[in-house]
């Protein structure tokens, strides 16, 4: 008895510290369905670029990169801004943004340039915006994240249609963009789900532990009431309430409560839980295979020299679609020109092969299998329709996809 009366007292007062959040989790999380925090997804960022212009290419990525000082890059897009070519180089977190047709290095915008970039994205004057602030290191609640910290400072624009562009001054697009409707429903939905204070989500690790502890201890809750609830029930009906037999010995409120959460509180342990795991509080191991994997797939260092022809690759390129961006890149180790025109309609051109818009499966398995040694792959098929570990409700990522399964340790699945 003084075992189960200490589980309830912790099981009760759990639940009064905590019931105001987790109903706030729950409901949030219903709108959260329907309306997640807003981006600037891949496939919008894509269709607000314009065609390449080949024409206007004149600059190799050999002469882009000497003309910037660029080291050594990790990712190069042939890209374009306010309609002209742009080479833009990342190194870690670093983005260098160089005229392909002149060779000039982009150093930000001036007011009227911001201006134009927002317009065109949301089908507006330029003159109509208003300039809320040019920032420097600050965050507000839509660029909060970490991920924004690369592109800033920022042009923040607002329109009379309440649409609001934030513009890189470092890559020259933009980085994000909001409504009033997708700010509403981030009010209600992404903001208290996922308790984006702005004052708090700035300082990431103790956001991250807030989170974690939260939801830790709202498991622990659920579990301890479902420990009690099975531990008081009677499957004999051992319990009397005026002359009747009960299988719960409680009557009333208590007694719905013991229902309900014997009812659902599996499913509520279960989503707690899946919350808390969502925040990776466990430090899994690496995976060294699957590191090695990658690095083979792409199979070279960036190099400069290796891409003296863009012209002409565009040129190829364009006889199957109208390119908006290319990404120069390789493919097992060999330099490979990844054309986009979205991000459901690509070309892929190799130096040694003419234009695919599938990647060779051979090639790929190839690539796998010599870095995935001793382990071989087990299983290998073509992915055509979404499953359990691929699968994207939005449906922006990439069918057909190859699935290749490994007999490592870990069990990979790629």
């Amino acid at each position: 008895m003084t075992i189960r009366n200490t589980l309830v007292l912790l099981h009760r007062w759990m639940g009064v510290c905590l019931c105001v959040p987790f109903l706030v989790w729950f409901l949030s999380g219903l709108v959260l369905l329907y309306y997640d925090f807003p981006a600037v997804s891949e496939a919008s960022r894509v269709d607000h670029l314009e065609p390449l212009k080949i024409d206007a290419v004149r600059t190799s990525p050999d002469a882009a990169v000497k003309s910037a000082g660029i080291s050594q890059p990790v990712e190069v897009r042939l890209s374009s801004i306010l309609s002209r070519p742009v080479y833009r180089f990342r190194s870690g977190q670093k983005i260098t943004v160089v005229y392909a047709d002149s060779g000039e290095v982009f150093h930000g915008f001036q007011e009227w340039q911001a201006r134009q970039v927002g317009a065109a994205w949301v089908h507006l004057r330029p003159e109509e915006a208003r300039v809320e602030t040019r920032q420097i290191q600050d965050d507000d609640q839509w660029t909060v994240q970490q991920h924004y910290r690369v592109y800033r400072p920022l042009w923040k624009l607002s329109w009379p249609s309440g649409e609001v562009t934030y513009v890189s001054d470092v890559s020259g697009e933009v980085v994000q963009y909001t409504t009033r409707r997708s700010r509403l429903g981030a009010y209600f939905g992404a903001i208290p789900h996922w308790i984006y204070i702005t004052q708090l989500r700035r300082h990431a690790a103790a956001w991250s532990w807030l989170v974690i502890v939260m939801s830790g201890v709202g498991a622990v809750a659920s579990l301890l009431g479902l420990t009690i609830g099975c531990w008081t029930y009677s499957p004999r009906k051992r319990y009397r309430f005026r002359g009747s037999a009960s299988h719960i010995p409680y009557s009333g409120q208590m007694r719905w409560h013991m229902v309900l959460g014997l009812t659902f509180g599996l499913v509520t342990f279960t989503w707690i839980l899946s919350g808390m795991f969502s925040m990776d509080p466990i430090r899994w191991p690496e995976n060294k295979v699957a590191a090695k994997i990658e690095n083979s797939l792409i199979g070279a260092k960036w190099n400069a020299s290796d891409f003296k022809d863009v012209r002409s690759a565009l040129s190829e390129l364009q006889q199957h679609l109208q390119a908006r961006e290319v990404e120069l890149t390789y493919f097992a180790g060999v330099p490979a020109y990844l054309a986009i025109k979205s991000p459901h309609e690509t070309a892929i051109l190799t130096a040694t092969d003419s234009v695919r818009t599938l990647v060779d499966q051979q090639a790929v398995k190839s690539a796998v299998a010599g870095a995935s040694r001793p382990y071989s792959i087990t299983e290998s098929r073509l992915v055509t329709r979404y499953e359990a570990y691929y699968f994207d409700p939005k449906g922006q990522l990439r069918l057909p996809a190859l699935f290749l399964r490994l007999d490592d340790p870990q069990r990979s699945i790629l």
